[in-house]
Parts: C-alpha cells; sequence; structure tokens
C-alpha cells in the first residue's frame, strides 16, 4: 500500500460506485482483510482482487461465485432488484421497492421517494412548490417495503385526500 496518501485518495471516493481494486500479490490476506474493512467503514463498495488473477484462466464455477459475491457486496437479489409501480383500474397505487439505493417513482403528479441516507419514504405531489404529504421511516432498512395509495376525492363516503395503507416495513414519521 502507498500510505496515508492511499488512505486519504479513498475517503474521496464516490460512495455510490462500485469498485474492483487490485492488490499487490504480495499484500497477505489479513492485510486484505483489514484494507477492506477500512474501505466498508468508509462506505465504498468493493471486491479486491490479487493482481496476478487473470480472469480468462478462472473455471466458470468460480466466476459465477465472483459475481455472486458482487451482487451480495450491492445488495442486490435475484428476487426483486428494482422496484414497481401498479396502477389498478381503481385508481389504486401499489408500490413495492427495495431500501438499499434511493429510488424514485412518477405518477402523474404523485411522486415518491425513498432516501436511503435518511431512510425514509417521502410521499408527495410535484408542483411548484412541492407539495409533502407524508413522510415514512423505515423500519428495516435493506428490506423491501410495500404500500398502496388511493385518492380519495370525489368519494362522499371518506375523507378527501390521498390515503396510504396496507403498509409494510414502514411507520409514519
Amino acid at each position: 500500500m502507498a500510505g496515508k496518501k492511499c488512505y486519504s485518495d479513498i475517503k474521496n471516493l464516490d460512495k455510490s460506485g462500485f469498485y474492483i481494486i487490485t492488490v499487490n500479490d504480495d499484500l497477505s490476506y489479513r492485510e486484505m482483510n483489514d484494507f477492506s474493512e477500512f474501505l466498508k467503514e468508509n462506505g465504498i463498495k468493493h471486491v479486491l482482487t490479487k493482481s496476478h488473477a487473470e480472469m480468462e484462466k478462472v473455471p466458470v464455477k468460480e466466476k459465477v461465485q465472483f459475481l455472486e459475491s458482487i451482487k451480495k457486496e450491492l445488495g442486490l437479489s435475484e428476487e426483486a432488484d428494482s422496484g414497481i409501480i401498479r396502477i389498478h383500474k381503481d385508481g389504486t397505487v401499489e408500490v413495492e421497492f427495495n431500501t438499499i439505493t434511493d429510488e424514485k417513482f412518477q405518477y402523474n403528479d404523485l411522486f415518491i421517494t425513498y432516501l436511503s441516507v435518511s431512510n425514509i419514504v417521502v410521499i408527495g405531489y410535484d408542483t411548484a412548490p412541492a407539495e409533502i404529504l407524508y413522510t415514512y421511516r423505515v423500519i428495516k432498512k435493506g428490506e423491501r417495503v410495500k404500500f398502496k395509495l388511493k385518492n380519495e376525492f370525489g368519494n362522499l363516503n371518506k375523507l378527501p385526500g390521498l390515503r396510504v395503507f396496507d403498509v409494510e416495513n414502514m411507520e409514519l414519521g
């Protein structure tokens, strides 16, 4: 390692990126582990490899394991890596997404935003200025949230406004 300069350069890396970092062959696995822990502590998503590794010569099974470890490090899963927004005929909007990275959904003037740094879901109308209606705190970060929305305007049996229901993994903030 290049010492303090290397560590200060690492702190300046983009934390939203993912890095495959090649280290010298003579670096011990203990030092690699320490270096990996330092990267994790600084929020850098990464995989470390030795400089002599030639991917062309690596067996397919090991390549698959390597790619799976990258997906795990990024927090991706096979089941559902991205969020969904479904619009039903009755006007109900169904939303489901992972709470790993920032997410944003838009349906007409309605917006739903997940802010991973704050660990909150913001629901509102995209008007000038924006009208924030609800702020929910995510209970278990990294797990999926699900909820439904319905605009109750025009329904005389209910109070008018946007209603949020069938909420999973969120609580009103």
